[in-house]
């Protein structure tokens, strides 16, 4: 009898929990599809960040008000998997992100460069590519670099990936026209180097700083499942106490009836 009850407390726990899990991922799935059609990818980081935070305290709330009555005890592992999916969702989005920031990112470097720096290294190749001054090519690479950080979007961390990758292709055309460069009175190496090894510390920079955020956020869902966990424990405890008190009077009641028969 007891074997069966509690096959049967068993069964009912976990259908109610997997019910109070879907019904948690419906929510999150829901809160994230509506806002990820006001903020169209790619967009920042900290934007997705944002929504996923939104979307899972959302699904948090259903899951805690769906498995009222059972211990945190009982609902501890539909819960992690409830946060599990959460996070293999927002990885997704992440990567997604992240790929098309980068598209987009190539795709606007090759334009600019197109734009801004192919006339000059064109005329380079001219007879009078001498009267042509480095300044003129710093110059160039200088409106690359502007117009990609005043129109670029997505993830930051992958501009800066994606332009510090780009820097080499640059030195390729500029090391094509070398012979006319270094007629130039104004040439400075230097400076290109100094602009390569900058490129590659704001790309280090951005990566480190994308990383603390990304930590920072796993902590902050980590501390808010904790907290769902520290209610359902208080909330056990506090049912646990009721039912305590409900036994006590009942076995003060039996033994007044017994002892209320005794004396008749």
């Amino acid at each position: 009898m007891v074997s069966s009850l509690q096959s049967a407390w068993e069964t009912f726990v976990h259908t109610k929990c997997t019910e109070a899990k879907c019904a948690a991922v419906q929510v999150y799935d829901k809160a994230m599809s509506t806002q990820l059609v006001k903020c169209k990818l790619p967009c920042d980081s900290d934007d997705i960040r944002k929504i996923q935070k939104d979307a899972v305290e959302k699904s948090m709330v259903v899951f805690k008000a769906e498995t009222v009555g059972v211990s945190a005890l009982n609902s501890e592992k539909y819960l992690e998997e409830l946060m599990e999916y959460t996070e293999n969702k927002l990885k997704a989005l992440q990567e997604r992100n992240s790929n098309l920031t980068r598209e987009d990112c190539l795709a606007l470097l090759k334009r600019l460069k197109k734009e801004r720096l192919h006339p000059i290294l064109a005329l380079l190749a001219t007879e009078g590519g001498s009267s042509v001054s480095f300044a003129e090519i710093i110059g160039g690479y200088s409106a690359i670099e502007e117009g990609f950080k005043s129109q670029s979007r997505g993830a930051k961390d992958v501009f800066a990936q994606v332009f510090y990758e780009f820097h080499p292709e640059l030195q390729k055309d500029m090391q094509k026209h070398l012979a006319h460069l270094q007629q130039l009175k104004d040439y400075d190496e230097r400076l290109a180097q100094e602009r390569e090894e900058l490129a590659r510390h704001e790309q280090e920079i951005k990566r480190i700083e994308e990383e603390n955020k990304r930590l920072e956020e796993e902590r902050k869902t980590k501390e808010r499942e904790m907290k769902l966990l520290q209610e359902k424990l208080k909330e056990d405890k506090r049912r646990l106490e009721e039912q305590f008190r409900a036994d006590m009077e009942a076995q003060r009641e039996q033994m007044k009836d017994m002892m209320d028969e005794l004396r008749s």
